[in-house]
């Protein structure tokens, strides 16, 4: 599962090592991670996704992935992105599209526990052992 939220802080923190892969749009890819970990906090609460922000989401990680040259992640992204599409609802006015919720599976049944957590064992006091 890919956290974002996190990489945008990664992004930020450990520019030297985004650049080898983002190169001149190093700058610009917190931005994306940012918006991309908005729009999943979003649809994880049950909020709504205009179509605007549900294709600049698209946009942006196949935007990433097209930068790292993960070519069958970009047409994967493409496949689905195009198929959400063709399922939209055709009486409904283009001012007021919202994204369909209902065939999206909540993260927490597509998620395996890390081994800690499944076996009880998880610390969160912040003490490093």
């Amino acid at each position: 599962m890919i956290d974002f939220g996190y990489l945008k802080s990664f992004a930020i923190k450990k520019k030297n090592l985004v650049r080898r892969d983002f190169k001149r749009k190093t700058n610009d890819i917190p931005g994306f991670f940012g918006d991309i970990a908005d729009i999943r906090n979003k649809w994880a609460h049950h909020a709504e996704i205009d179509t605007e922000e549900y294709a600049r989401t698209f946009s942006n990680l196949i935007f990433i992935f097209s930068l790292l040259k993960m070519n069958e992640m970009v047409e994967d992204l493409k496949k689905l992105r195009d198929k959400k599409k063709r399922t939209k609802p055709k009486n409904e006015p283009k001012n007021q599209e919202k994204t369909d919720h209902s065939s999206l599976i909540p993260w927490y049944k597509n998620v395996k526990p890390h081994i800690d957590i499944q076996q009880g064992l998880l610390d969160e006091s912040g003490i490093c052992r």
